[in-house]
């Protein structure tokens, strides 16, 4: 479907859409901005059934040093779903699901299924997407993803709002309303997973979206 010539395809074909004020003078600029911090960006030819996916390369064992990430980008799509892509590879960067990186200032999280981290690195990529100048089909792409007993409540929204700054500082973009970490209630249970919990994430860690 990519390959060939014609009219455009109508909305709603394509498994990935968004539109919005990203050209790929952006994207180059973005690309440079995360290869400081070691995440590299690579295009890849994906047909139109995957966007992309990012896996951690190298795990330092030296605190202040960092650790390397590699990010497949689909190089068929337009640079607005090129950006959401963008935003919802580094959502699970930054929210943990690739494991903890002090350097990036990446916490611990508790393990979660693969449903709950779309939901979470959706969530974030909609907020960045929505801040900067881009709608995409984050509520088509959630829905694959929401089961029945699914609620807002499970969602962890310090977490998605902490993740989506950091994508937004990360990509040199307008800084947005700092999100405080809620205080705890004196009778609230401990986190299962203390912050100074060992970290078992795996070292090579790929999420497709």
């Amino acid at each position: 479907m990519m390959d060939t010539e014609g009219d455009p395809l109508p909305t709603g074909v394509s498994a990935f859409e968004a539109a919005g004020v990203i050209d790929q003078t952006a994207l180059d600029r973005f690309a440079a901005l995360i290869e400081k911090k070691d995440i590299f960006w690579k295009y890849v030819d994906m047909g139109d059934l995957k966007a992309g996916s990012i896996a951690r390369l190298t795990r330092t064992a030296l605190p202040g040093e960092k650790s390397a990430y590699k990010m497949r980008m689909n190089q068929n799509h337009n640079p607005n779903v090129q950006f959401a892509t963008l935003a919802h590879e580094l959502a699970h960067l930054f929210l943990g699901h690739l494991g903890q990186d002090k350097y990036l200032s990446i916490p611990i999280r508790p393990t979660q299924t693969h449903t709950q981290q779309e939901l979470e690195a959706e969530s974030t990529a909609y907020i960045v997407c929505t801040r900067n100048g881009v709608e995409n089909q984050s509520a088509s792409y959630l829905k694959n993803y929401v089961e029945k007993d699914t609620t807002t409540e499970r969602l962890d929204m310090y977490q998605i709002m902490r993740a989506a700054g950091q994508v937004e500082t990360l990509l040199g973009l307008a800084a947005h309303t700092k999100v405080d970490k809620p205080q705890k209630k004196r009778n609230e249970t401990l986190p299962l997973f203390p912050s100074n919990s060992p970290d078992n994430s795996p070292d090579l860690f790929e999420t497709d979206s």
